[in-house]
Formats: structure tokens, C-alpha cells, sequence
């Protein structure tokens, strides 16, 4: 029986569907994640190590990006303080406001 290649068609589309959602998320602006310090699983290393050596690779030895920033909103979407907590209603964020 000879095939029709239709699997064939069928995975390249979804293979361009997935590099194309690749390059959308890698648009998004990259945050710098707030940590500042590295460790070596038990002591913290100062400074950072350099690429190549030992526990490179860890967050704090990338500072690039934006800052973070986050606004605290209610149940109704209404801005509260950055201080509120759950009981001052604060619910979830949005970032970048």
C-alpha cells in the first residue's frame, strides 16, 4: 500500500505552528528575576562565578532586562497599595503597570 504522505504534512504543520509560538514568547520583554546573590548549594559565592567555572549559569549572574513590576489588584481589578495583603482584599497582580 503506498502512502500519502498526509502524516508527513501533518506533523510539518504543527512543527511550523510550534516555531512560530516560539518566536512569539521569545518577543515578550525578559524581567530580571531579583536575585542578586549565587551559591554554591550551601554558602553564598561573592562574586558570581564567570562563565566556565563551577555553578555558573545561575540567575543572579544575569542582570539584563527590565525591572520587575507588579501592581496589586482587588477582586473588582481596582489598584491597591503595595502594601495591601489578602485581608485588605489583594487577590492577584498585573504585571508591568
Amino acid at each position: 500500500m503506498k502512502s500519502n504522505g498526509l502524516p508527513f504534512i501533518v506533523v510539518a504543520v504543527f512543527m511550523v505552528g510550534v516555531c512560530v509560538g516560539i518566536g512569539a514568547a521569545a518577543a515578550e520583554p525578559v524581567v530580571k528575576t531579583g536575585i542578586t546573590h549565587c551559591t554554591d548549594g550551601s554558602a553564598v559565592i561573592t562574586p558570581c562565578p564567570s562563565p566556565g567555572d563551577a555553578f555558573y549559569g545561575q540567575d543572579a549572574c544575569y542582570q539584563k532586562g527590565a525591572n520587575r513590576s507588579y501592581t496589586k489588584l482587588g477582586a473588582n481589578g481596582a489598584e491597591l497599595a503595595d502594601t495591601a495583603t489578602p485581608a485588605d482584599g489583594w487577590c492577584m497582580c498585573e504585571q508591568g503597570r
